[in-house]
C-alpha cells in the first residue's frame, strides 16, 4: 500500500471518529437544536421585520427571543398545574363510568348480554390503558423538568444565533454543502415547501382546530375544558385521526346518559365546522404547490410519535420527507443532471 494511500485511510479514520464522538456529544441535546433551527425558520420573517425597524440585528433579536419565550414559557407556568389537575378529575371520571349499564340500558334489545359484557369489558381496558400512557408520560415530564429546562436554554441559545447570524449561517452551509449550486438551491426549495406543508399546513392548522374545539366545549357547558382542548390539539396535528376522535366520544357519551340536544349539537360543531375548518384556513398557509401527500404525514407522524415522543409530530413527517425528496431527487437524475450542467457551463466560460 502506497503511503498516500495510507494517509488518505488514516485522514478519514480519524474524521469518522470525530463525527462520531461530536455526535454523542451533541446526542442529548440533538432535538433541541433541531427544534433552535426550526424556531428560527419560523420566526425570522418576523424579525427580519423588527430589524428595519429598531436598525439593530442583535437588538430585534433579543426583542424576538423575548417575544418567543413569553409565548411558550407564560402559557406553560400557568396551565400546566390545571391541566395536570384535569387530566387526574377525567382519568377519575372515567374509571367511575359505568359502561356497562349504559350498554344494557340502549342495547337489550339488539345484543346479548355476553356482546355487552365483551364491549365493556374491551372498552375499559382501551380507557385505561389510554388514559395510563398519558398519566405516564405527565409523570415522565414531572421527573425531567431540570432536564426539560435545560433543553429549552440550549433550543432558545441555537435560536437566538441562527436569527442574528442567518446569513452567515447560510453562506457556510453553502461552502460546506456537497451539492453543486444549482442542486443546492433546489434542494432548498423543495426543503422549504415540504417545511412549510408540516408546519402550517399541519401543525398550525391543527392547532386551530383543537382551539376551535376547545371553544365548542366551553360554550357547552363542559368541564376539563383545558385538558380536552390539549388533546383535542394534539390529535388535529395528526392526520386522518383529528378532532373527531374526542368530539364523537363526547357527543356519544352525552347521548347514552339522555343529553341528547348537546350531544347533537355537538356532533353538528364537531363535524360540519372543526373538522372542515382546515379546508378553508389551510389554502391562506400554503400554496398548493406545498401540499404534502396525506401516506408521507401519517406515517412520518405516527412514526417520530413512536421515536421521539410528542415532538415527533413536528420531526418525523419532516424527517420522512426530506428523505424522499432526496431520494426523488436521486432516482431522477437531478444531481447529475445540474451536475453535468453546472460543469458545461464552468468549461464554457473559462474558454471565453
Amino acid at each position: 500500500m502506497e503511503k498516500e494511500q495510507l494517509n488518505n485511510i488514516i485522514t478519514w479514520v480519524l474524521i469518522l471518529i470525530v463525527l462520531v464522538l461530536a455526535y454523542m456529544v451533541l446526542k442529548p441535546i440533538l432535538i433541541a437544536i433541531i427544534f433552535g433551527f426550526i424556531f428560527g425558520y419560523i420566526f425570522r420573517p418576523v424579525e427580519k421585520k423588527l430589524r428595519k425597524v429598531f436598525r439593530n440585528k442583535t437588538l430585534s433579536t433579543i426583542i424576538m427571543l423575548v417575544f418567543l419565550l413569553s409565548l411558550i414559557i407564560i402559557p406553560i407556568v400557568s396551565f400546566t398545574p390545571t391541566l395536570i389537575r384535569q387530566t387526574f378529575q377525567v382519568y377519575g371520571d372515567l374509571q367511575a363510568f359505568d359502561l356497562s349499564a349504559i350498554f344494557n340500558k340502549i342495547s337489550t334489545p339488539l345484543l346479548s348480554e355476553e356482546i355487552i359484557h365483551r364491549l365493556d369489558t374491551s372498552l375499559n381496558s382501551f380507557i385505561n390503558q389510554s388514559v395510563n400512557s398519558i398519566m405516564q408520560s405527565f409523570s415522565k415530564i414531572l421527573i425531567n423538568i431540570p432536564g426539560i429546562l435545560l433543553q429549552i436554554f440550549v433550543t432558545f441559545f441555537i435560536f437566538f444565533f441562527v436569527i442574528r447570524d442567518f446569513e452567515v449561517l447560510n453562506k457556510y452551509i453553502a461552502k460546506i454543502s456537497p451539492f453543486s449550486i444549482g442542486t443546492g438551491k433546489m434542494l432548498s426549495n423543495e426543503f422549504k415547501s415540504v417545511t412549510n406543508a408540516v408546519l402550517m399546513g399541519q401543525v398550525l392548522v391543527g392547532l386551530i382546530q383543537g382551539l376551535l374545539m376547545g371553544l365548542g366545549f366551553l360554550i357547552l357547558g363542559f368541564n376539563n375544558i383545558l385538558t380536552l382542548t390539549v388533546l383535542s390539539m394534539v390529535l388535529s396535528i395528526i392526520p386522518i385521526i383529528g378532532p373527531w376522535l374526542v368530539w364523537g366520544p363526547a357527543a356519544l357519551f352525552l347521548l347514552m346518559q339522555g343529553d341528547t340536544t348537546i350531544a347533537i349539537i355537538l356532533a353538528l360543531y364537531g363535524a360540519i365546522f372543526v373538522s372542515n375548518i382546515d379546508n378553508l384556513i389551510r389554502p391562506y398557509f400554503l400554496s398548493r404547490s406545498s401540499n404534502l401527500p396525506v401516506v408521507v404525514s401519517l406515517v412520518g407522524t405516527v412514526g417520530g410519535l413512536m421515536v421521539f415522543g410528542i415532538i415527533g409530530l413536528i420531526l418525523g413527517p419532516l424527517i420522512l420527507a426530506y428523505a424522499l425528496i432526496v431520494i426523488e431527487m436521486y432516482k431522477s437524475g437531478k444531481f447529475t443532471k445540474l451536475y453535468k450542467i453546472e460543469r458545461r457551463d464552468e468549461i464554457k466560460s473559462k474558454k471565453l
